[in-house]
């Protein structure tokens, strides 16, 4: 049993420590990478900016275990500076008779719920402890997004490539 045990730690390890996020100020939590956003938008525009401003196709945020939500409300509660209020995660319903699913529609694998409030049908997470409430789709609140890590190796040639593209990009320009 102890045997099992520390394989399997040692093999968590190596697989957590071999992914990396593309940016220093993002953080890898578990088996995603999250960077938090702190600017006030609404759900919908808030994962436009999660798709279309990132490094990478990313995402809101989904917490998939207890860990994570831990982890991300405290890096939340220091990026944001506050210890009130809420962040959106990319959590949401179409139909107040649905279940809750992810933004890319899948089902949930663990939530959190405080309270749901039967006419609101997209999920924000609580700064003061990370409990999931419903919030109306016009509040506009900071957000966070998220995306699947590349292993260390392909995350810094990609960081190269892009460089390198953006360097010979301007020196093309100047040339020119």
């Amino acid at each position: 049993m102890r045997l099992t045990l520390v394989i399997a730690l040692i093999s968590y390890h190596t697989v957590t420590n071999a992914l990396e996020c593309y940016d220093s100020s993002e953080r890898l939590i578990g088996d995603a990478c999250f960077s938090l956003v702190n600017e006030r938008k609404n759900f919908y525009d808030a994962q436009r900016h999660c798709q279309h401003n990132m490094k990478t196709w990313s995402n809101l945020a989904v917490e998939n275990n207890k860990s994570q939500m831990i982890f991300l409300t405290r890096y939340a509660k220091t990026d944001f500076d506050e210890t009130t209020g809420w962040f959106w995660l990319g959590v949401l319903r179409m139909e107040t008779n649905e279940n809750f699913k992810t933004v890319t529609g899948l089902p949930l694998y663990w939530q959190n719920f405080k309270d749901i409030n039967p006419s609101m049908n997209y999920v924000a997470a609580r700064l003061a402890d990370g409990s999931w409430d419903t919030k109306p789709l016009e509040e506009k609140l900071p957000f966070a997004c998220s995306y699947v890590p590349l292993p260390r190796k392909q995350a810094r040639e990609a960081e190269s490539t892009s460089s390198n593209w953006l360097r010979e990009s301007v020196y093309r320009s100047i040339d020119s």
